[in-house]
């Protein structure tokens, strides 16, 4: 395109070649404007249920916490062996004492 053929003139003076504000190429519009009077609902479902199940992840989170802490503090131990042991010899002396018991109803029955 040479300077002759160009819609703004170069020339010093000479106004009658420039763009005014009616020619102005405008941007595009990106999004639809909403009038401010339009009253617009959002469905906030989504949100409410994304928070209640992070509420209910820590509650639960914090439940097994203070279980695993009665655990440790009831054995004083933080073994998983150690526990099972202790747990056995406490099956084995709960039946022990309720075989006596039995063997004790038996004789008074007789």
């Amino acid at each position: 395109m040479s300077q002759s053929d160009s819609p703004i003139s170069t020339e010093p003076g000479d106004v009658e070649s420039l763009p005014t504000k009616d020619s102005a190429v405008q941007p595009p519009q990106l999004a639809p404007e909403i009038p401010v009077n339009r009253r617009v609902d959002f469905d906030t479902t989504v949100e409410a249920m994304a928070l209640t199940a992070i509420v209910i992840g820590l509650a639960v989170t914090a439940l097994l916490l203070v279980l695993v802490l009665r655990v440790v503090h009831a054995y004083e131990s933080r073994e998983i062996d150690e526990v099972a042991e202790e747990e056995a010899d406490r099956d084995a002396q709960l039946e022990r004492l309720d075989a006596r018991e039995h063997e004790d109803e038996e004789a008074a029955a007789r």
